[in-house]
């Protein structure tokens, strides 16, 4: 897969998150902590001059492209929910949002 493409896909995403956390009621802080790690990578994209061919940086964008859908599945069906149930799954979601940055950081 073309990396340019990977890359255009990703910035799609990272926008569909920005608007998905603008819904986002309650946990703020975590998903402004979400929002940043995704910055800082979609920043060091950008500033790439020269996109790698390389078949180790083609596996990094599907790895960041697959963590950043799972993050977007995630804030859609977290925003979906009814404040008791947000109440009632916080222990978990605190674990996704932790499993959820750590691998935003390790991309």
């Amino acid at each position: 897969m073309d990396p340019i493409t990977i890359i255009q896909k990703l910035y799609q995403l990272t926008k569909a998150l920005y608007e998905q956390k603008q819904k986002v009621k309650a946990n703020h802080e975590q998903f402004n902590l979400m929002t940043a790690r995704v910055q800082v990578v979609v920043d060091m994209l950008r500033a790439l001059k020269e996109v790698p061919k390389t078949e180790v940086f083609v596996r990094a964008l599907l790895f960041l492209q697959n963590t950043l859908v799972t993050c977007q599945a995630f804030m859609e069906k977290y925003t979906r929910r009814s404040y008791l149930k947000r109440l009632f799954k916080a222990g978990a979601d605190e674990k996704n949002f932790t499993k959820l940055t750590n691998e935003i950081e390790q991309a």
